[in-house]
């Protein structure tokens, strides 16, 4: 279950990337940018953890704000895309890693998601210990 619940999960924001990305190609012969968005531009934060030891998993409520006056799309920065990555760490020192991407976000605005970490059977997790980090 827990293993359909993660691939349910994946599929869906993986899909939503591809919507995205697809549904902002435009017409013109506009070229998508090389450069980076700063990373220094989000504020991103957990807001809410949830562990559920019967699936061997942590359910991270999350949002990445872009902080910025100048909108973040996928399709500008398509060669440089944000990811993001949740991190989850158990009593004996274990790291547990999931990976995403960041959506278009507007200036301003806030990009809030829930994805699952999962961890090895038996393990404890340690939840002040997670940490959300933005790479290119």
């Amino acid at each position: 279950m827990k293993k359909l619940f993660k691939t349910q999960l994946t599929s869906a924001f993986t899909f939503l990337f591809v919507v995205t990305l697809l549904a902002s190609c435009k017409k013109k012969d506009d070229a998508p940018s090389n450069g980076k968005f700063p990373l220094t531009n989000f504020n991103a934060k957990i807001t809410q953890q949830e562990n559920l030891p019967s699936q061997s998993a942590v359910l991270i409520d999350f949002d990445v704000k872009n902080i910025s006056g100048t909108d973040y799309t996928v399709e500008k920065y398509a060669l440089n895309p944000v990811k993001l990555k949740l991190t989850v760490v158990a009593t004996d020192g274990s790291s547990y890693d999931e990976n995403s991407y960041v959506a278009d976000v507007q200036a301003g605005k806030t990009f809030s998601a829930k994805l699952a970490v999962d961890y090895s059977v038996g393990k404890t997790v340690d939840l002040t210990k997670s940490k959300i980090e933005l790479l290119y």
